[in-house]
């Protein structure tokens, strides 16, 4: 009975495993093997409870049914070692598709670790590298306002005015100017070709 038992868990454990693996054809075949030998230990056990009565009954009177129930039990010892080693062989099996599975688990988390570890390096790259063009850009923003008349000389000659100066980027290809000369004050304001940083390169020429 512990034999059957033990092989009807084993067709449940790989049963188990067949599905966990998508291995839908083995899945089916060990649960068909489960069903099996779950009827036959249910079958086998009912048959040795009658059998139990039937000797019981029949011991004094029918010493050769003893002697047939005594072969019956060598028969079952010998169906019970060749089950034993097809448990240990499907155990055996069992245990080595289960480690191939782990080894390919394992395999693929280490290959995931490393490419999120190089998809990081390379964000950090890219952060630095934008970096750097921002500051270069600020600084450039910083020289083009330098060129620009500052307010004070607005407020100087045109006290009542002010500026509305918006450039689409962090620097701009448009500019104004003012020079004061003799009686003269003369204000410009210019749309350069482009934008960005190659506008406000013509800017600043």
């Amino acid at each position: 009975i512990m034999s059957v038992e033990l092989l009807q868990q084993t067709h449940h454990v790989t049963v188990i495993i067949d599905t966990l693996t998508n291995n839908w054809k083995n899945a089916f075949y060990n649960l068909d093997k489960y069903v099996v030998y779950r009827d036959s230990l249910q079958n086998k056990q009912n048959s040795d409870k009658i059998l139990k009565q039937q000797m019981q009954y029949d011991f004094d009177k029918k010493s050769s049914l003893l002697e047939e129930q005594r072969e019956k039990e060598r028969q079952l010892e010998q169906a019970d070692k060749k089950r034993k080693n097809t448990i240990l062989s499907f155990t055996v099996l069992g245990i080595f598709g289960l480690i191939i599975f782990l080894i390919v688990v394992y395999n693929r988390f280490k290959l995931t670790q490393k490419q999120k570890y190089i998809i990081e390096q390379q964000k950090l790259i890219v952060e630095e590298k934008q970096k750097e063009i921002l500051d270069s850009i600020q600084y450039a923003k910083r020289i083009q306002q330098a060129i620009l008349p500052a307010n004070t000389i607005w407020q100087k000659y045109l006290p009542r005015s002010f500026v509305l100066y918006i450039p689409k980027d962090i620097v701009a290809g448009d500019f104004y100017w003012m020079e004061y000369s003799g009686n003269y004050l003369y204000v410009a304001a210019a749309d350069c070709t482009g934008h960005g940083v190659p506008g406000a390169l013509v800017s600043v020429v």
